[in-house]
């Protein structure tokens, strides 16, 4: 776009007043003057009832609403709501809550490295899949129970235990396409 055209694009100009005034209608929104109004791209904060809002009003009497000065009810969820998607753009960035909830149809993250220290962890999960390079996991116990088939597809399977390995089944059977060795100082069967 040539930026000599903008001109063209931008609105005309006029005297503005700024007022400020109260929410008194929702649907549509409108101020105590009577006037609907619309709601700055730079006002986040939703208004809502009651609230106490900076407006910018034209000649022609349309209204603007700037940003919301009071909360009618601080107890009331601040709505943050934008009919565009938002970009944020920080070198840094903390966020500290008591809680935090996520809501949405698809989420996609892509982290260069990802450090998390978290107390417990609960998922509930329809099905999953993950693909690893390698994965290394340190845990004092686990347990991990499987209501129908768990099975392992490896080139090569090792389990080590310095104490003890044991293997139950009602039926359990051990095959192998070329030898089966057992090693060990005793064997005892049946």
């Amino acid at each position: 776009m040539d930026l000599t055209e903008l001109q063209y694009l931008a609105a005309p100009e006029s005297a503005v007043t700024l007022l400020r005034s109260t929410i008194i209608g929702i649907n549509p929104l409108r101020i105590k003057c009577g006037v609907v109004s619309q709601v700055a791209a730079s006002c986040l904060v939703t208004p809502s009832l009651g609230d106490v809002v900076l407006c910018m009003v034209a000649d022609d009497q349309s209204a603007t609403i700037l940003s919301v000065i009071t909360r009618f009810e601080n107890e009331q969820p601040l709505l943050l709501e934008a009919s565009t998607p938002i970009e944020m753009r920080f070198p840094s960035l903390t966020l500290l809550s008591q809680k935090i909830d996520v809501q949405a149809e698809r989420v996609d993250i892509n982290v260069g490295v990802l450090k998390r220290l978290v107390d417990r962890v609960d998922d509930a999960i329809e099905f999953l899949s993950a693909r690893v390079g390698t994965l290394f996991m340190h845990a004092r116990r686990s347990i991990k129970r499987v209501d129908e088939l768990d099975q392992t597809s490896a080139g090569h399977l090792r389990l080590e235990s310095p104490s003890l390995v044991e293997v139950h089944g009602a039926v359990t059977v051990v095959s192998a396409e070329e030898l089966v060795k057992f090693q060990s100082k005793q064997i005892h069967m049946g």
